[in-house]
């Protein structure tokens, strides 16, 4: 017996779709995985530009940055203008910022000062009490708000004076 060509090629015609077909169902797990997985996202915090995966941004970024909205939304505009004169004293203008003599336990700038290390922008330098004399240090968390959040950190009364 010999096979009909016309019928090879009609049952050829009828089962390379089902074989790829069924190759693919076969595969879909796998390739969608690669695809979760190996696929890039572009993203923009503030003035920085970041390429990382998905699973990257979900597990490790996205819940650092909704810290860093989180202790941003706590602070008033005081405490925002008083971390940000702060940071930029410390790292644009490069001076060391230091309690004054005239530093008081328990005013208003003591209590800001506390609130600014609750939400771990600063400390006193190497830890320990807030006293005369004693260095202010912005810690990472903070650095990363002062370059991350700078247009939130800048308080509604100091844009209002920019825009009048």
């Amino acid at each position: 017996m010999e096979a009909d060509p016309k019928l090879i090629e009609a049952i050829a015609n009828i089962l390379w779709p089902i074989i790829v077909m069924v190759i693919a169902i076969m595969l879909f797990p796998l390739i969608r995985k690669i695809i979760l997985n190996a696929s890039e996202i572009k993203f923009k915090v503030g003035d920085y530009e970041f390429t990382a995966t998905k699973q990257t941004i979900e597990v490790l970024i996205k819940p650092v940055l909704n810290e860093l909205d989180d202790a941003v939304s706590i602070l008033n505009d005081r405490q925002k203008e008083l971390f940000l004169e702060i940071y930029n004293n410390i790292y644009v203008h490069e001076e060391e910022v230091i309690l004054s003599q005239s530093f008081e336990r328990d005013s208003e700038y003591h209590k800001d000062l506390r609130v600014l290390r609750n939400v771990n922008f600063v400390r006193p330098y190497l830890g320990g009490k807030w006293n005369i004399g004693k260095r202010i240090e912005v810690k990472n968390f903070g650095v990363l708000a002062g370059r991350l959040k700078a247009k939130e950190l800048k308080s509604r009364n100091n844009n209002a004076q920019h825009s009048a």
